[in-house]
């Protein structure tokens, strides 16, 4: 992935102010460093150039609203060591049209994924419990929910579609 060069705080975190610093300056991709370990709240957020992203293996928690309003995000190219998605964190998401999450995912906050307008599918390779703040698909297309066989979830994740998890 071609990306752009940026600054990054000591404790391997992409700071808030990234968003409003660079938000006119990045062209289709970022490459983060691989001592990342947190992408904070709203870092990446309206930045509507960005089209994908590679999460370095360190990166374990994307803080609230981290890629909202990314309209042209289409790919997450690796999900790394992702543990946390953060409220809002990708909402408003215009291009993404499947999410497929790997299974070190744990928890996920509300709305994560909501006015996703062409998000249709949704993919969860994990087979233990996923913790959810509230619903994850508000105002989306959603129209496929695939989890594993031995996957459990509380059932609000999914309150807002009528469409059938298998």
């Amino acid at each position: 992935m071609k990306g752009d060069k940026m600054a990054y705080t000591e404790k391997g975190t992409v700071p808030l102010w990234f968003s409003e610093k660079y938000c006119n300056k990045i062209t289709t991709g970022i490459q983060l460093p691989a001592y990342l370990e947190s992408i904070e709240k709203l870092a990446f957020a309206y930045i509507v150039n960005l089209e994908e992203i590679e999460l370095p293996d360190t990166v374990t928690e994307l803080g609230d609203s981290a890629f909202e309003g990314c309209t042209q995000l289409s790919e997450i190219t690796s999900w790394g060591g992702l543990t946390t998605i953060g409220s809002f964190a990708f909402a408003s998401i215009q291009s993404m049209r499947t999410i497929t999450l790997p299974s070190n995912i744990k928890t996920i906050g509300s709305n994560a994924f909501s006015s996703s307008n062409a998000l249709k599918s949704f993919f969860y390779l994990g087979k233990d419990q996923l913790t959810c703040d509230g619903t994850l698909f508000e105002n989306t297309a959603m129209e496929n929910i695939r989890v594993m066989n031995t996957f459990t979830a509380e059932k609000m994740c999914f309150d807002e579609t009528e469409k059938t998890i298998t």
